[in-house]
This record gives C-alpha cells, sequence and structure tokens, in this order.
C-alpha cells in the first residue's frame, strides 16, 4: 500500500496524522505500507530527508515546484508500478499526476477526500473551475474515493460527486482516555486545538469568552497548535483590548505526548471554524472528556450524532451573545453525563473499528 500525500510527519495536522496512524495501524490487518510525500513542510523552507522511516513506516519524500495552491512533483513511475494499490490523500498534483500516468504503473486508485479544496472561499472560481476538470478527467480514473466522514460526502456530493463511499476518519484513542477520577478539570476552562488559520474564526472564541465572563462566569481559554500564518500576535492584541490577557493563553504548539493533559483538564472544547472535513481535534478531546461546543457546520453537526444523549452542542460563533448562551448551557448542565456520552461517540473512531473497513475495502480491488 503505497500512501501517497503532499504533507506528512514531522508536519502536524489531521491529515498528517490520519496518514501516519492509517499506515501504522493497518500494518495489524496485514498490510505493508510505505509513503511518498513532499520534501518540505506547507511554510517551512527546511528540506526534510530524502528517505526516513517513521514509526517503521518507510517513507520517500520529494522536490516539487511550489505554486502555493499547487505543488506538482514527479513521481517515480517505478515506485509507483511496485505497490499493490495507490491511496493518494487529497485532491492536487500528486492526484493528477497518478492518474495521467495510471496507463505506465497500471495500478488501482483509491482517493481519500479530506475536505477536497473547499476549506474556504478562497479563489473559489478557480477552485470550481479545477474541480470541474477533475470531476471530467481525473475521477474517472480513481477506483474508488472515499469520504473522511459524513460532511466530506455531502461536500463532494454538492459537486456533482455521487459515488463516494463513506469511512470515518479512525482516532488513536487510547493516550486521551482516562477515567473522570484521574482527570485534574480546570473549572470553567476552554480548550481549542488546531492550525492557527483564518478559517479557523479563533477571535470569535475569544469574543465568546469576553461575554461569558461579562455575565459573571469566570472562563478562560487556551489556544493551543501552529502558528503558519503568524495570528497569534494579533489574537493577543484582541484579548487584551477585551480585557482578557489573564484569561487567555496561547502557548502555541505544543508535544504531541503533551495533547492528553490539556484534553482532560478542560472543561469544554471549543471551535468556531468555518469549514472542517472531519474534525480530529474534537474527537481526542472528547475522549478526554472534554465536551464539545462547536460551530454549526455538517462535520461538527454530524460528530454529535449517534448518542441517546447529544455529547456536546453547537452554536453560531459569529455571534458572540448567541454562543456564550449556549457555553453558560453547558458550564452549567450534567457534565458527568456528557462527558461519559462525549466518550462514548469518541469510541465510535477507534481505529479498531475503522481498520477492518479499510482491509475490505482494499480487498474488493
Amino acid at each position: 500500500m503505497l500512501h501517497i500525500t503532499t504533507d506528512f510527519v514531522p508536519g502536524t495536522g489531521g491529515l498528517e496524522r490520519f496518514v501516519r496512524d492509517l499506515a501504522v495501524h493497518s500494518r495489524s490487518a496485514g498490510i505493508d505500507p510505505s509513503v511518498l510525500c513532499l520534501n518540505r513542510i506547507a511554510g517551512d523552507a527546511k528540506r526534510l530527508p530524502a528517505r526516513d522511516e517513521i514509526d517503521g513506516i518507510p517513507v520517500r519524500r520529494l522536490a516539487f515546484l511550489d505554486l502555493k495552491y499547487y505543488k506538482p512533483a514527479w513521481l517515480p513511475p517505478r515506485t509507483l508500478g511496485q505497490a499493490d494499490i495507490l491511496h493518494v490523500h487529497g485532491i492536487g498534483a500528486p492526484l493528477d499526476f497518478v492518474a495521467a500516468t495510471h496507463w505506465i504503473h497500471r495500478k488501482p486508485i483509491v482517493l481519500s477526500t479530506h475536505g477536497g479544496i473547499f476549506h474556504d472561499s478562497t479563489l473559489v472560481g478557480v477552485k470550481n473551475a479545477y474541480f470541474a476538470l477533475v470531476r471530467r478527467l481525473v475521477l474517472p480514473r480513481v477506483d474508488r474515493i472515499i469520504a473522511c466522514g459524513e460532511a466530506d460526502r455531502r461536500l463532494f456530493a454538492d459537486h456533482g460527486v455521487t459515488n463516494t463511499i463513506t469511512i470515518d476518519n479512525g482516532i488513536d484513542l487510547r493516550p486521551f482516555s482516562a477515567t473522570e477520577g484521574s482527570c485534574d478539570r480546570v473549572p470553567n476552562r476552554m480548550l481549542f486545538v488546531g492550525r492557527i488559520s483564518p478559517n479557523k474564526s479563533i477571535d470569535h472564541l475569544i469574543r465568546t469568552v469576553a461575554e461569558v465572563r461579562r455575565r459573571g462566569i469566570p472562563a478562560t481559554l487556551r489556544i493551543i497548535g501552529p502558528d503558519r500564518y503568524q495570528l497569534n500576535d494579533g489574537l493577543r492584541t484582541l484579548a487584551a483590548e477585551l480585557g482578557l490577557a489573564d484569561a487567555v493563553s496561547i502557548p502555541g504548539e505544543i508535544a504531541e505526548t503533551d495533547l492528553p493533559r490539556e484534553y482532560n483538564q478542560a472543561d469544554l472544547f471549543v471551535s468556531a471554524s468555518r469549514h472542517e472535513g472531519f474534525g480530529i481535534s474534537t474527537v481526542e478531546a472528547m475522549a478526554g472528556g472534554a465536551i464539545p461546543l462547536l460551530n454549526h457546520i455538517a462535520a461538527f453537526e454530524y460528530l454529535l450524532t449517534g448518542q441517546s444523549v447529544s455529547p456536546g452542542m453547537l452554536c453560531d460563533f459569529a455571534d458572540a451573545s448567541a454562543s456564550a448562551d449556549v457555553a453558560i448551557t453547558l458550564l452549567s448542565s450534567d457534565r458527568p453525563a456528557l462527558r461519559a456520552a462525549a466518550r462514548a461517540r469518541a469510541a465510535d473512531f477507534s481505529w479498531d473499528r475503522i481498520i477492518p473497513k479499510w482491509r475490505k475495502l482494499y480487498e474488493s480491488i
């Protein structure tokens, strides 16, 4: 199984983590994985080694032409031809190359959608035109299109792609699972974990906390993640202007091994993201017993379904007053019951439940 992706570890993010975890966990199902990716992490000029091994997975990295939104590279036909199946992650130059050279390598192609190219409204006209070409020229050469959750299935259906199969993202829940008695919850602490990027609308989280505190609840907020867009200084300035300098902490990116403690300490996990293909950090937080308060988008709506008791709530973070209302409702609710529901829902995405679906899919082609 050759996994082909633009970004991979040591890059941080949902896609990088998913590809790594899928490769690692698939070995227990008798699959022999390797990874082909680009030799620089997005936003970093440092060149990574051409060959590497990460968690026992062979990795080959390639030089590429960085056109910002499109990153073409020469994928060695011999490497492609040595695999039984080519599993491409995301829409873009690697998928275009693999589809265009199918007559050479003659290998089955699996595509994981990962939100496609519609994470935000940037260059929407160009994106629509490009995707129309992909739909007409590239996707017909793909053997299986896998939506990474219900939100992705709907998104691709809206753009005319209806032959998708949904396999939810798998999550390694073991590091985040803990009994409630072993968690050191910080009362009224809200936590965000993810890339610090414009589409995450983190300023809305800060304004919500300001409104919650104005109503007499001493809420605090921690914002954790890589700041590739250099937004943290502006977020700190906003917090200071709202009188939240001591209530909002922005430590930046932290070690992956430190994340379980953050989730176990948080009262609420919050995200005002305008788009998500899935929501890996949300599921990790739920496994750690943090109650999710999420922007009302399709991916988050899906994560809060499937249990007799919803594990959290949705809101419109663009309206600070309305989102504060929902936050206060959660902070004054039966939190032990919500934490139990959150853990139960997170278990639906464990790799033990997800890997057999991938094995069955691979075998089908």
